[in-house]
């Protein structure tokens, strides 16, 4: 049976921090629903990724200069499940999160992401904020599910700031 949902996870050197997000992976309540595929940079030396020896989880060892895009993308193309969701190695997905990540998928969304809490307590910013960032650029191409994604940040943008947004 293939997996509903693949989850990628590229990890470094930070191996403690990776077993917590396979971990929380793991914990999801799936079963063979779920396989999360995991692009180790780390280099031959590292310890191993702890939670990589689960049957749901699948190691790609990839050179330590291999870029972060180019090892998102190599676990794209090894990732079996009819939905996949990038998870970066310092997240921790909360109970219920595949479930709903599922579900979803089965509603009549163009596009569909998850809630998002900074990872990073007190260092100022996350990932979020960049990604927010790239959405707003303007050298992007102008695609309709691009379109609607660009108007979902501009209200999560315009709600942090406290400014109302016109529904369209």
């Amino acid at each position: 049976m293939s997996p509903e949902l693949s989850a990628v996870v590229v990890v470094g050197p930070l191996r403690e921090r990776a077993g917590e997000c396979l971990r929380s992976l793991l914990d999801q309540g799936l079963g063979e629903r779920l396989e999360v595929v995991v692009v180790d940079l780390a280099g031959g030396g590292a310890l191993p990724v702890p939670g990589g020896e689960d049957p749901a989880v699948r190691v790609l060892e990839s050179p330590p200069s291999t870029t972060f895009p180019q090892a998102r993308a190599r676990g794209l193309r090894a990732a079996r499940g009819a939905v996949v969701a990038f998870v970066e190695e310092h997240a921790v997905a909360f109970p219920g999160w595949a479930e709903a990540l599922l579900a979803a998928h089965r509603g009549p969304y163009a596009g569909v992401g998850p809630a998002v809490v900074n990872g990073n307590p007190g260092v100022g910013s996350s990932d979020i904020e960049g990604l927010l960032a790239c959405s707003r650029s303007a050298r992007l191409p102008s695609m309709p599910a691009l379109a609607a994604w660009r108007a979902v940040c501009a209200r999560l943008v315009a709600r942090r700031s406290g400014k109302a947004l016109a529904s369209r």
